[in-house]
């Protein structure tokens, strides 16, 4: 018993040191910044594919891809725009391979795609720009417990205020 113990061990230690030394042989990846929002409203992309023969990069900002040169670094950039403020979906494909941006966290994950997302502001505020608005009513949550489910629920909802109701006539906002 204690043969196969000191021989699983052995074994052990061996593969640990042979998988150890191949993962610090590896070049670490290339750091890129992507994308990279400029000023003037226009967008650097960039992806590092130092073996790719064909990248393009398409998003909701255009209707066609605009086309991709390496650099003797191998990597990829185009520059779009200028745009207009809004958040845009967009991705790479790499030889033909679709794939979101590997230097941007920033997804949007949907039933049919993976994409990466970049943001675009300025003067001219999106519909989904945070910004302040007056306060007609309350928001309110109420949590219950439903006995049938023997569940736990959250139920939130909104009150409009008395002023705001008798101005309008309608009652609701």
């Amino acid at each position: 018993m204690n043969a196969l113990l000191i021989r699983i061990a052995a074994v052990a230690t061996i593969a640990i040191a042979l998988l150890g030394g191949a993962a610090i042989a590896q070049p670490p990846p290339m750091a890129v910044v992507s994308p990279d929002v400029h000023p003037d409203r226009t967008v650097t992309f960039r992806i590092p594919a130092p073996n790719a023969k064909q990248v393009t990069v398409s998003g909701e900002f255009d209707r066609q891809s605009p086309p991709m040169t390496k650099d003797d670094a191998g990597v990829w950039p185009v520059t779009v725009g200028p745009l207009k403020p809004n958040v845009y979906g967009y991705g790479f494909a790499v030889d033909g391979f679709n794939t979101p941006d590997p230097s941007n966290t920033f997804v949007r994950v949907g039933s049919l795609a993976y994409q990466s997302q970049v943001e675009v502001t300025g003067e001219e505020e999106a519909y989904q720009a945070i910004r302040n608005v007056p306060q007609r009513g309350a928001c309110w949550s109420i949590h219950r417990l439903v006995t049938r489910a023997e569940l736990s629920r959250n139920i939130p909802f909104y009150t409009c205020s008395t002023e705001w109701a008798t101005t309008k006539g309608s009652g609701h906002p």
